[in-house]
């Protein structure tokens, strides 16, 4: 008993925030199985698709036991709070929630009670990171020039080249609060298809299209920043290479949201009967275009974000396109947890390309829909796989089970 109590706390003490992603990973990448474009496979992804689903679940339950087990006094979630490369992972930890939403939602649809109740504790979360989570991020670097400037003294140069060394520490994956916001949108117009009362489905258009619009018009402040950070400091390097995906998390489910928000719209004139039927058609009609159209925007600058964060990746790992070093790494890394950062957002265009695919009947957004869903199948079950196998502490709790504690220590 002693042994596995040391082997758990070993496990404990070796966790950290950035396994949320995993979750977000594992859950988007189970609605896709569910969803799959496909036809002739739909059938078998879909079983195949649930059991990821029940995986996600005790991944979620495992990750948020191991988070609560190791920060579980207020001291070290208020350190965590002050720490943007741990804080941003509470935006993680929402939208793993909003993807088991989403699936028992494809799976029991007449559990509206719960998937609501579900749908609005997640709200709440997603209101939280985009609101204080985004704000702690905001607040850092002055709480550091104050803390500082206390015991130093105030000099303008030093308070540039703190400027600069925190803003050199500024990755793609502190966009991960504001997505959230955009995942619960699309999550809340999802579920809104099985909404019988006008009243209550107006309400969920308005709250699901503020929570699109914080999502957008906040990441055209946030994007900015980060682009400029590259373009000051250089790519992300190595592993943090991958979190060039995070961006395109935005890009994808804002047009998830906004087409699925339009079929809303349309449903919601036809229960309340304010026009005839030939004013609908032409009303469905512009309002389906203009949702079309804002879609594909957002999914042309997500397919843009794919190449530059594969070109990245290339650069670091490959050495090409770099015009000076043939080979920038020696050694080949066939995972880390950072890859789990290309699972969700492309999940996310999988996703929108399909709601358009279904909207418009053009070929090409089935096929671009299902090489990303491919894509995140695969780079998802690596992932699920190299966590396994890399994550784990074995060494540790094998030294622990066969009695060698002085290594251990």
């Amino acid at each position: 008993m002693n042994k596995l109590h040391k082997s758990i706390n070993l496990i404990i003490e070796s966790y950290h925030p950035l396994h949320f992603i995993a979750s977000m990973g594992v859950g988007i990448t189970s609605g896709i199985m569910y969803n799959f474009p496909i036809k002739s496979i739909e059938k078998g992804m879909k079983f195949v698709g649930i059991i990821y689903f029940f995986i996600n679940l005790i991944i979620i339950i495992i990750n948020h036991s191991l988070f609560i087990c190791k920060y579980n006094k207020m001291e070290k979630i208020w350190k965590i709070l002050h720490e943007p490369q741990l804080t941003i992972y509470f935006g993680a930890s929402s939208m793993s929630f909003t993807t088991m939403i989403n699936m028992l939602f494809f799976l029991k649809p007449n559990w509206k009670t719960a998937i609501f109740t579900l749908w609005w504790i997640n709200f709440f979360q997603a209101i939280c990171c985009i609101f204080f989570i985004t704000f702690f991020l905001l607040s850092y670097p002055t709480n550091i020039y104050q803390k500082k400037h206390l015991e130093e003294g105030f000099f303008e140069h030093n308070k540039l080249r703190e400027k600069n060394e925190f803003l050199s520490k500024v990755t793609p994956a502190y966009l991960l609060p504001l997505v959230t916001t955009t995942v619960t949108s699309a999550s809340g117009a999802l579920i809104s298809s099985i909404i019988d009362g006008e009243k209550y489905l107006l309400s969920m258009i308005i709250v699901t299209f503020m929570l699109f619009g914080v999502a957008i018009t906040s990441s055209i402040v946030f994007i900015p920043i980060i682009f400029t950070k590259i373009l000051t400091f250089g790519l992300p390097k190595f592993n943090n290479s991958f979190t060039m995906f995070v961006p395109i998390g935005i890009m994808g489910q804002g047009g998830f949201s906004i087409l699925l928000n339009s079929i809303n719209l349309i449903r919601y004139l036809k229960l309340k009967n304010i026009v005839n039927n030939e004013q609908l058609i032409i009303i469905d009609k512009i309002i389906k275009i203009q949702g079309l159209g804002i879609s594909i925007l957002f999914l042309s600058f997500g397919i843009l974000l794919t190449i530059w964060g594969i070109l990245t990746i290339g650069y670091w790992y490959i050495g090409w396109p770099n015009s000076y070093h043939k080979k920038k790494h020696n050694k080949v890394r066939y995972w880390t947890p950072t890859m789990w950062a290309a699972t969700f957002p492309f999940g996310t265009i999988s996703l929108s390309s399909l709601e358009i695919y279904r909207m418009t009947n053009i070929r090409g957004f089935q096929i671009l829909s299902t090489i990303y869903g491919f894509t995140v199948i695969i780079i998802t079950t690596w992932c699920m796989i190299g966590t396994l196998v890399y994550v784990i502490p074995w060494k540790g709790i094998y030294r622990v089970i066969s009695g060698d504690e002085d290594e251990t220590k």
